[in-house]
This record gives C-alpha cells, sequence and structure tokens, in this order.
C-alpha cells in the first residue's frame, strides 16, 4: 500500500504538482534524474537514517515514563543522569555512611537512589518522583541551587509533546522515501512534502533538545557543596542531612561538614535524541539531491504521455476501432450478397 499515489495528487494536480513553485523544487537536484542508480542507492541511505532515527527517536520517547514499576525504562532513556557522592579524599573513619546518591532525570519525572560509592552497589528500587513532587522534595535545592526546578517542570509538558510530534512525523516521511525509489511512483509533491514532513520532525526534535538544554540541564547545579557529618545517606539521604555551599575562597567547609561533588552529563536519552537528529538531516540532504523524473516538470514529455496514454488516446484507439469494425461487418454484408447473387 506505500506505493499507491495518493488521491489528493490526483484530484488537486494544478495546485499541488503542476505548478511553477513545485516543478522548480521538483526539477532542483544534485543528481541527474536519469541516473536510476545514483536515485536508488542516495534514497536507499535516506530510507535506513530515516528508519534509524524513527527507532532511536521511538526510544527517546521511554524518558517520559512515570510509573514507579516502569523505572527501568526511566533509566534507559533518561536525558540526564548525575551523582551526588562524596570526594574520596573526603571520606573519613567516623563517616559510617560512605554512599552517593544517583539521580536520573526524565522529560517529566526523577528516579532516584542510594549507591555505594566505591562499587555502585544499589540498595533497594529507585523512587520515581514527578517533577512537581520532586520540586517539594529537601534535595531540590541540591540539585537546582538557584531554584530553578519550577522552570523545568513547566517546560516538561512542551518538551513532551514537542518529541511527540517530532516521531509522528516520520510516518508520512517514510512513506515518502518508500515512494520515492519507485521512479514510476516519484512526482513533485512527494518529494516536497517528504522534505516539508522531515523539517517538521527535525524542528521539533530540536526544539526538544535545547529546551531541555536551557530550561533544565543548565539549571543543574555543578561543582562541590558541603554536607553534615550526620547524613544519613543509606536510609534517608536527605532530610536526615544539612547542606551549604563550599566557601568560594578557601574551597573548605565548616567544622561538622565534608565536602561531596555534584556531577550531571548527558543521558542515553538525549544522546539518542541528537544521533536521531543527525540521521534525519541526512535523510533530508537525500531527498534533496534527488530530482523528480522529468516528466513531472517537462511539458513536451507530458503531452506526449497523454498523446499515447491519455484519456484522448485512448477515444482514438476506440473510434478506430470502431470504425476497422464497421468496415468488416461491410466486408463481410457485401460477400454475403455477392454469393447469394451467385448462387441465383
Amino acid at each position: 500500500f506505500l506505493c499507491w499515489v495518493p488521491k489528493p495528487v490526483v484530484w488537486f494536480s494544478d495546485y499541488i504538482e503542476t505548478n511553477a513553485v513545485f516543478d522548480a523544487l521538483g526539477r532542483y537536484g544534485w543528481v541527474s534524474p536519469d541516473n536510476l542508480v545514483a536515485r536508488r542507492v542516495c534514497l536507499s541511505i535516506g530510507l535506513a537514517c530515516n528508519l534509524m532515527a524513527f527507532v532511536l527517536q521511538f526510544y527517546v520517547c521511554f524518558a517520559t515514563a512515570t510509573a514507579e514499576d516502569r523505572h527501568n525504562l526511566l533509566i534507559a532513556a533518561s536525558f540526564s543522569e548525575g551523582f551526588v557522592s562524596p570526594k574520596a579524599a573526603a571520606i573519613s573513619p567516623e563517616l559510617v555512611y560512605p554512599y552517593s546518591h544517583r539521580l536520573d532525570m526524565g522529560i517529566r519525572a526523577v528516579a532516584e537512589q542510594t549507591e555505594y560509592w566505591t562499587n555502585r552497589t544499589e540498595f533497594g528500587g529507585p523512587d520515581v518522583l514527578l517533577y512537581d513532587e520532586f520540586c517539594e522534595t529537601p534535595q531540590v535545592d541540591v540539585v537546582f541551587p538557584n531554584g530553578e526546578c519550577e522552570t523545568c517542570r513547566d517546560a516538561s509538558k512542551s518538551i513532551m509533546i514537542s518529541l511527540y510530534i517530532s516521531v509522528v512525523m516520520y510516518i508520512p516521511s517514510i512513506t515518502t522515501d518508500v515512494l520515492r525509489l519507485y521512479p514510476h511512483y516519484d512526482v513533485n509533491c512527494q518529494k516536497i512534502f517528504g522534505g516539508f514532513a522531515a523539517v517538521i520532525s527535525v524542528a521539533f526534535a530540536l526544539y526538544t533538545f535545547i529546551s531541555y538544554q536551557f530550561k533544565c540541564f543548565r539549571n543543574f547545579g555543578f561543582g562541590s557543596i558541603c554536607v553534615s557529618n550526620a547524613c544519613d545517606w543509606l536510609t534517608d539521604p536527605w532530610d536526615s542531612c544539612q547542606w551549604k555551599e563550599i566557601d568560594e575562597f578557601s574551597h573548605t567547609c565548616p567544622a561538622g561538614f565534608y565536602v561531596v561533588q555534584r556531577n550531571f552529563w548527558a543521558g542515553p536519552g538525549w544522546i539518542a535524541l541528537a544521533i536521531a537528529s543527525g540521521f534525519k538531516i541526512i535523510d533530508m540532504l537525500m531527498n534533496i539531491a534527488i530530482p523528480t523524473p522529468s516528466i513531472c516538470w517537462t511539458l513536451e514529455e507530458q503531452q506526449e504521455y497523454e498523446d499515447k496514454y491519455g484519456p484522448q488516446h485512448a477515444s482514438s484507439v476506440e473510434e478506430a476501432e470502431e470504425e476497422e469494425a464497421t468496415k468488416n461487418n461491410g466486408t463481410i454484408a457485401a460477400d454475403d450478397n455477392s454469393g447469394e447473387n451467385g448462387s441465383r
């Protein structure tokens, strides 16, 4: 069914196919329209990139998971990962719980868990908190020291919607790539519609990427911070802790506190989105590189085709056949009359 020419192309061909703008865009390309090998190679590369980008971006959608029983999906596709962990030099015998706290930041929720800092052994399953809940917890001042958690929370809905729109726009783009592989199904509007769908998909993917960077990732706390020695990292890593910013001149903590490090980096979902956008751009370039067949924008070839295979040609053939049949019938009738006269 992918090789089915859409009905709007037939019904509104004067508006979405045979006009100066569509002819010019269809004609544009970097490869000869008669080079069928280059057409097949370039469009096959574009289709392969398109399919890989679709798979990657579908995987990225798992970063919108919010259910606690699906925390593995959120962790696997998180947009950023981070640790709040003691510096090795700060660990001393009097510290009872030398643990680190891991955060996997998704688009709508955060998965957090405590790990032993030397071998990353996990203690219990992670807690999954929506940003509405996370922004009310004690740890929010450590992750978002400038009070920007609400900014990330408010942007999460638009980021999620733009991601979904980007994924949906892959469907018409892929079907167009398949159609364009076959010259007899390739028309101007297919090239233009495929390019338009690709641009929309990339635009929303980039919006997702950039919005998360500026509304969330850039607002995370990085570097060192001070935590009280009484901090219970294993059973209650936040409520039992007191946090203070490190002295910016001496880079030391006051008595009763030690240094912990905050590190955040791009998660697998964010990286996959960037790679998918790169694949999608390659697909766009392949679509631009291949012009439509010359019959789509050359009046002489279109007229020649109509003369050979169009309705007028069919009518002429029918008339000729009727005329030939009439002639044959007249000849047969004349022969019959001659036969009758001879027998008399």
